[in-house]
């Protein structure tokens, strides 16, 4: 888990804290409210900006899809997540 920040359309960064991510995407919770289908930037990931799409909502937890990744950051998404311990459920946390 770590803290990133959103960035909406409309220039409003707001902080979540992560849960999960892999190469298409990554959960993350916060008390701000994200509509589904809404696009926003997220960073950091992998050292830089990354443009997603809200999937998911329940409660204060929020699934994006990656957006537009260039092949270098796939890459580097990769090999992070191969680092990373498996995610088994909520209740671990």
């Amino acid at each position: 888990m770590r803290e990133i920040s959103i960035c909406r359309k409309d220039g409003i960064e707001i902080f979540a804290t992560s849960f999960e991510i892999s190469e298409s995407g990554m959960s993350v919770a916060t008390p701000n409210y994200l509509n589904v289908g809404e696009v926003v930037e997220l960073f950091p990931i992998v050292g830089s900006w990354v443009k997603a799409i809200v999937r998911r909502k329940v409660r204060a937890m929020y699934g994006f899809e990656f957006l537009g990744l260039t092949e270098g950051q796939t890459k580097q998404l990769r090999e992070l997540c191969q680092g990373l311990p498996l995610f088994t459920s909520m209740a671990d946390i």
